[in-house]
């Protein structure tokens, strides 16, 4: 794993002159912080027609990573691991393949947890809550609104912030000047990101999973979450990415009363309908769905 050295001169001098695009561009390829099995593991299964005898290639490999940490494991890893094998025991494929794929991602980002993160607008605790937040509703705003998701929105949903990561720790760019921008101009914090570095962490994040050589459903989901309207395809799936996100940036917003850099769409909120009296319904049980999610963070 090449990591940009944080005390390096050169680092510290391109970030005093204000990093831009090509610079960025230049220092992703090196931020892999995903084991490559990983990788493997989370673009096989995304993988057209996949056979399942691969899947069961692909389940084996990510039970024995989990069998080789099962001194560290919690018992809500051990109750997902039984779950696991179970499913792919009775065959039932669809189930199976989807805790295969939830898995196989919390297991191959599961470093990101256990590193020093510098994110802008969130400490490092509060950057996992919020991507398995988002996770959750996700989940529950689409099936408030009675949307069959396809499975590779709940793994973009843990990706989306990735971008975050990678300037913050690896680029090492300087998050003040943008949140200072992003509240003195009232502006996104994206919006901040592209004035002053020609780049937003979305598109940072999508060009690293490039690299990883993730799915592009994954990669476009990631991309585009900040940029709904300009989603050339899955549109539904941005759409509730993007409002999944909102909700949860409001959430945090309130609970931290901070200043709101999140400007969400209201396109995606005539798209899915939520000004109407389902639509709000289906906010608010995303909402009360967050709050026990926080409890449980609270407990810990």
């Amino acid at each position: 794993m090449a990591v940009v050295p944080q005390n390096s001169k050169s680092v510290r001098k391109a970030v005093g002159q204000g990093m831009r695009r090509e610079d960025i561009l230049s220092k992703i390829p090196g931020s892999s912080c995903m084991p490559q099995t990983g990788v493997d593991i989370l673009r096989l299964l995304h993988a057209p027609g996949i056979k399942m005898g691969d899947a069961r290639a692909a389940v084996m490999h990510v039970q024995e990573a989990i069998d080789e940490e099962a001194s560290s494991s919690s018992a809500t890893e051990t109750k997902a691991h039984a779950s696991l094998a179970e499913s792919h025991n009775r065959g039932d494929l669809r189930v199976g393949m989807q805790c295969m794929v939830q898995m196989a991602t919390a297991w191959a980002i599961a470093p990101l947890a256990q590193m020093a993160i510098k994110s802008y607008d969130m400490t490092p605790k509060e950057m996992i809550e919020h991507a398995l937040n988002v996770r959750v509703a996700v989940a529950h705003l689409g099936a408030s609104l009675g949307l069959d998701l396809p499975e590779y929105v709940f793994v973009a949903a843990l990706f989306h912030d990735i971008g975050k990561i990678v300037l913050g720790s690896f680029v090492g760019v300087d998050a003040s000047r943008v949140i200072s921008l992003a509240s003195q101009a009232d502006v996104s914090l994206e919006s901040a990101e592209r004035k002053l570095l020609g780049i937003d962490h979305a598109e940072v994040g999508a060009v690293l999973l490039e690299n990883w050589r993730l799915p592009k459903c994954i990669v476009n989901l990631v991309r585009r979450h900040h940029l709904p309207d300009s989603a050339p395809q899955d549109q539904t799936a941005v759409d509730v990415l993007h409002a999944a996100d909102a909700l949860c940036m409001t959430a945090i917003g309130e609970k931290r009363n901070a200043p709101r850099h999140y400007h969400p769409s209201l396109s995606v909120t005539d798209r899915l309908g939520l000004s109407t009296k389902s639509g709000q319904k289906a906010v608010l049980r995303t909402l009360n769905e967050l709050e026990k999610t926080a409890s449980l963070f609270d407990e810990h």
